[in-house]
């Protein structure tokens, strides 16, 4: 079975009055080095631990063969579980059909294996965010 390493990073998009609202999200796929990341514009929930749960989905849409998938997140999205219980049998939904093995791992930007990913993880979704922001002035503009 692939070993896949799965990182996971939310943030919030805030319009120009300063009220969040949504999430983007990023995921990076490791498999033998290789990585690839994916943006997404709305994950489409409005709270971070649902929004990575949503970002968990996406990324086991993308695999195609049975993994073992090591989800790794900076927030511990495992806690509260039964106040996003719909997003978790989703989750198990996924695992099952495709016959993977899951787990997660919680990190810190500061850890020696995983803490230089995240910056450089960080670094790209802030310049997409930066880049998103300038998109929806552009769109506002053009509206008015």
């Amino acid at each position: 079975m692939k070993q896949v390493n799965l990182y996971i990073r939310t943030h919030q998009v805030r319009n120009l009055e300063n009220v969040r609202i949504k999430y983007i999200g990023c995921l990076l796929l490791e498999y033998k080095g290789k990585r690839k990341y994916v943006f997404i514009d709305n994950v489409g929930e409005r709270d971070q631990r649902a929004s990575m749960l949503r970002l968990v989905c996406s990324g086991l849409k993308m695999l195609k063969e049975p993994c073992e998938i090591l989800v790794l997140t900076l927030n511990d999205i495992e806690k509260k579980w039964k106040k996003y219980s719909d997003l978790w049998n989703e989750v198990n939904e996924r695992v099952v059909a495709g016959g993977h093995d899951l787990s997660f791992k919680v990190c810190k930007n500061s850890d020696e294996d995983t803490g230089e990913v995240f910056k450089i993880f960080k670094s790209k979704l802030d310049r997409y965010k930066r880049s998103y922001k300038n998109r929806l002035k552009l769109h506002l503009m053009h509206r008015k």
